[in-house]
């Protein structure tokens, strides 16, 4: 196949790690990827070769995870080189993982090549650990694709933005009070009155969908139909 890109490599890590248990999610807070299970946070970071700015993002992640891997085509030589050797190195040396991922024939094939060894700083008081948890267990979901840049990401605020504009639609202008008991977010009100994407417009003491809003009812058909879906269960 062609030269292999980052978002190429992006579903099957993420595969391999909901198999294993884990609540997977693609770009959380600059992660390509975080995978959640229990206490335990593993980040994994998407390249199409092992570069230096590849370790200035290890390094960094490492403030935050337990693990950290960096995902990598498989080398068109296997295991063996003096290149691939000195990767090792600098992963054992720094303490984060190697994932291969070779695509063929019968499929997308993810090995981990390196285990890491646990990394250790205090990341119990860690802000941005706390900041990456946050966002990635309060998605729907994960919409976003690690590994993809220059493109609008699916975050926590444009997901309760959605589900307000999505209620809007079903139910028509309501009020802050009135979407918040039909399951709003705790921050209904804020979101309406700084309608950062102009989705809303106040009408007295009610907000109405704009076109804008209805238009990104369908840019964002499929988490629109999860939130019609979910209410709709809840009214039965």
């Amino acid at each position: 196949m062609s030269e292999i890109c980052e978002k190429d490599m992006f579903r099957p890590v993420s595969d391999f790690f909901a198999k294993l248990g884990y609540d997977v999610k693609g770009e959380v807070k600059d992660c390509d990827i975080t995978a959640v299970k229990g206490d335990e946070l593993v980040i994994v970071e998407l390249k199409k070769s092992f570069n230096l700015q590849l370790l200035f993002q290890i390094i960094e992640r490492q403030k935050s995870a337990d693990i950290v891997y960096a995902a990598i085509p498989r080398p068109n030589k296997g295991y063996k080189g003096k290149r691939w050797r000195d990767i090792q190195a600098i992963a054992k040396r720094l303490e984060f993982g190697i994932i291969v991922v070779a695509f063929t024939q019968a499929g997308p094939f993810v090995e981990i090549a390196l285990h890491p060894k646990d990394y250790a700083p205090p990341k119990a008081k860690s802000k941005k650990r706390k900041e990456i948890l946050k966002e990635h267990l309060l998605r729907t979901g994960s919409q976003n694709i690690g590994g993809v840049s220059k493109t609008k990401l699916m975050t926590v605020y444009r997901e309760r933005s959605l589900h307000i504009a999505t209620l809007l639609d079903m139910y028509g202008d309501k009020t802050p009070k009135e979407l918040r008991a039909l399951g709003g977010c705790d921050k209904t009100a804020s979101i309406l009155y700084r309608n950062f994407y102009k989705w809303f417009k106040k009408q007295g003491t009610t907000y109405g969908l704009t076109e804008e809003g209805k238009n990104a009812l369908l840019e964002y058909k499929e988490l629109s139909d999860y939130f019609r879906e979910k209410e709709g269960k809840t009214q039965c």
